[in-house]
């Protein structure tokens, strides 16, 4: 709806806006009963920062569909060969499946993702 200029002034108008219409001041919410604000988020900086300055104790995650798709596009970018890039994007993928619940899961996944790194990709 707001997207159309991706300028940093259009979100925080809309997030200024959004939190003196729904009371949201910082972290807690009583339309959520005091939980976490927590805002999912591509990584466009402008919108990024918007909604800091606005909701400046929210937590924010990033979209892990942005993510993938940023991994490969920096291996392409990189010259890095189609079987490496799949290999990696799939580590990638696999993190993102991971259960919340369960850090040791996580872990795992993220700790085999770095492996992989340090020898396949020699960094």
């Amino acid at each position: 709806m707001f997207h159309f200029d991706a300028k940093y002034e259009t979100y925080y108008a809309f997030f200024a806006h959004l939190a003196a219409i729904t009371g949201v001041q910082g972290v807690y919410t009583k339309m959520l009963e005091d939980a976490e604000l927590v805002f999912g988020l591509n990584e466009e900086r402008a919108f990024v920062n918007a909604i800091r300055a606005v909701f400046h104790l929210s937590e924010h995650v990033y979209c892990s569909r942005h993510i993938t798709e940023n991994v490969r596009r920096h291996l392409t970018d990189q010259g890095v060969d189609v079987r490496t890039r799949q290999q990696a994007v799939a580590f990638v993928k696999q993190c993102n499946d991971v259960n919340a619940d369960s850090s040791a899961a996580c872990d795992d996944v993220v700790d085999r993702l770095m492996e992989f790194i340090a020898v396949e990709m020699g960094c």
